[in-house]
C-alpha cells in the first residue's frame, strides 16, 4: 500500500456518508421548494434546473464513490443499473449518452467490476468523432450500443460477467442475469 493509499483509502467510507448526507439535505430542501413555486415562474424554472442538477451531480458522486467499494455481488434491476451508471458513462464516452429501457431484468453482477467494465466500454465511444450523440437501447439483459468494442475492453467485460458480440446492428452485451 503506498502513502497515498494509506491516508486516502480510510476517507472514502466517510466521504460517501458525508455526500449521501449533503444529497439527501439538498434534494429535499430543492424539492420543497420547487413543489411551493410556480413552475412557469422565473423563480420556479431557476428552482427546477438547480434540482435537475443537483440529481445529476447526487447520481454522478454516487457513482464515482460506488467505484472505490469494496467487490460484492449484487442483484439489481438492469434498468436502474444503467440508468444510475449513465452520468458517469457519458463523461468517460465525452459525449451525451440517451438510455432507452424497454423491459428490465434483474441482474446478478459483481460490483464495482461490472461499472468499471461498462466505463471503460465507454471510454472506447471517446475515441468517435465529437458532436454525436450515442445511444444505449437495454431489453431485459441485452444492452445494445451505438459504438464500437476496442481491443482488450472484451477482456473487462468478459471479468464482469459481460458477453459481447458484434454484429449487423453494432455491439450487444448480455449483462449477467441472476438464478
Amino acid at each position: 500500500m503506498t502513502p497515498d493509499t494509506e491516508i486516502v483509502w480510510p476517507l472514502i467510507g466517510p466521504a460517501r456518508h458525508a455526500a449521501n448526507n449533503m444529497a439527501m439535505v439538498l434534494l429535499m430542501n430543492l424539492e420543497a421548494t420547487a413543489s411551493s413555486l410556480p413552475a412557469e415562474g422565473r423563480e420556479g424554472r431557476q428552482v427546477g434546473r438547480a434540482l435537475q442538477a443537483a440529481r445529476a451531480y447526487d447520481t454522478m458522486v454516487r457513482g464515482l464513490l460506488g467505484l472505490l467499494r469494496a467487490e460484492a455481488p449484487a442483484q439489481v434491476k438492469s434498468g436502474t443499473l444503467v440508468a444510475d451508471l449513465l452520468p458517469l458513462l457519458a463523461l468517460a464516452a465525452n459525449r451525451k449518452l440517451v438510455l432507452d429501457v424497454a423491459e428490465n431484468a434483474i441482474l446478478e453482477v459483481t460490483r464495482p467490476r461490472f461499472d468499471a467494465a461498462l466505463l471503460r466500454l465507454a471510454m472506447d465511444a471517446a475515441a468517435l468523432p465529437m458532436g454525436q450523440g450515442l445511444a444505449l437501447h437495454l431489453r431485459g439483459a441485452a444492452l445494445r450500443l451505438d459504438w464500437p468494442l476496442e481491443p482488450g475492453t472484451r477482456d473487462l467485460l468478459a471479468a464482469a460477467g459481460i458477453r459481447a458480440e458484434q454484429d449487423s446492428g453494432g455491439l450487444l452485451l448480455h449483462l449477467p442475469r441472476a438464478g
